[in-house]
């Protein structure tokens, strides 16, 4: 069975008198893709900023890999984070923007060429290295900022809305490479969505109930009735 990477321990997040994530204990598996579901404002994306290390937790414990890292600022975490603004750079072009933490840290150019050449085949982006940001559609952009959070074979990949700017096939497109094992072998991947496509996908769902954030067990494709009355609430 696969051993748990990622635990969330009583977690909580408060803003001022506003508490955005309330308790929340979860067991992320290796290799899992999983998505927190749900409505704006439920805390998702306080969770997944929390995992990242961008925001610090009021209470509890966060582990990734068996390692307490709460207090670990975000470049001491083995977590990429592909931002749902891609946050790519607009005058480089792909190649450039993939390898560009690599460079900063200063890898060796074949090792670069390398990764980026691997990372690039995984998102199927083969033949678009010299292309510029502007001169991709969002799902191509997509694509590149994926490739960027894969060529640094972290342990853990972190989507916000990946498909929020999407058309339908693209999303669609997008979902299915997020939820192929073979483009990121042995990592977990959490995703945080509002889009009810990801049942289709997901290894495991964590939705909104009553105010916190509960794991539904499940292998894709998830159709547990009460699941999904409580998630058409907000579909």
């Amino acid at each position: 069975m696969p051993e748990v990477d990622i635990r969330l321990d009583r977690v909580t997040k408060a803003f001022g008198d506003t508490i955005a994530v309330d308790d929340l204990s979860l067991d992320i598996e290796e290799g899992e893709f999983f998505s927190m579901l749900g409505p704006s404002g439920c805390g998702k994306t306080t969770t997944l900023r929390m995992i990242g290390g961008f925001d610090d937790p009021t209470r509890g414990t966060i582990f990734l890999g068996g390692r307490d890292v709460t207090d670990l600022p975000p470049y001491r975490r083995d977590v990429n984070t592909v931002f749902q603004s891609y946050a790519l750079f607009p005058h480089f072009n792909v190649f450039e923007n993939v390898a560009f933490g690599l460079r900063r840290r200063k890898v060796d150019r074949s090792e670069i060429e390398r990764r980026v050449k691997e990372s690039l085949e995984l998102v199927d982006l083969v033949g678009f290295d010299r292309r510029k940001p502007g001169q991709m559609s969002g799902g191509q952009q997509q694509r590149v900022a994926l490739a960027r959070a894969l060529v640094h074979e972290p342990r853990l990949i972190l989507c916000d809305e990946p498909t929020a700017a999407l058309d339908h096939a693209t999303g669609e497109a997008v979902m299915e490479l997020l939820a192929d094992n073979a483009v990121h072998p042995g990592r977990a991947v959490i995703v945080v969505t509002h889009d009810t496509r990801v049942f289709h996908y997901a290894d495991a769902i964590s939705h909104r109930d009553d105010g916190r954030i509960v794991k539904t067990e499940s292998r894709r494709p998830i159709t547990t009735p009460e699941v999904l009355d409580r998630v058409a609430t907000f579909a």
